[in-house]
């Protein structure tokens, strides 16, 4: 980790013309500022008209609602209208998901292993 921290210290400390050209010059201390845009514009486009209505909060609160609702079930609605035939295909894919994660280390090497390193250092 000490290494790590050593070369990217070192890295950050890369004189300047190791930088591409159009960082070079922003990099340069007598390098002008920015220029600053104005905020008017921004303010006038958040305050348009259609963005924000009257019943944005009404669908916000429904919305809520209705997740609010979904978290307590533990379904999304679809789930809950598709019935019985969805969840027998849920139930088959989690037999095969369960199907495709054979155990990492087979028992008999799990065997060898404890009798090497004894049981307590295998819990």
């Amino acid at each position: 980790m000490r290494a790590f921290a050593l070369v990217l210290i070192l890295a950050a400390c890369a004189p300047p013309d190791d930088l591409p050209p159009q960082l070079r010059e922003a990099a340069q201390s007598d390098a002008p500022f920015p220029e600053l845009q104005p905020i008017a514009p921004l303010l006038d486009a958040a305050a348009a008209p259609g963005r924000v209505t009257d019943r944005t909060g009404a669908d916000l609160s429904a919305r809520a609602s209705g997740l609010r609702g979904r978290a307590g079930t533990g379904q999304s609605p679809s789930r809950a209208a598709a019935g019985p035939q969805l969840s027998a295909q849920a139930g088959n894919l989690r037999d095969r998901a369960a199907a495709l994660r054979p155990p990492v280390v087979d028992p008999a090497l799990r065997d060898r292993m404890r009798e090497g390193a004894g049981d307590a250092a295998l819990r």
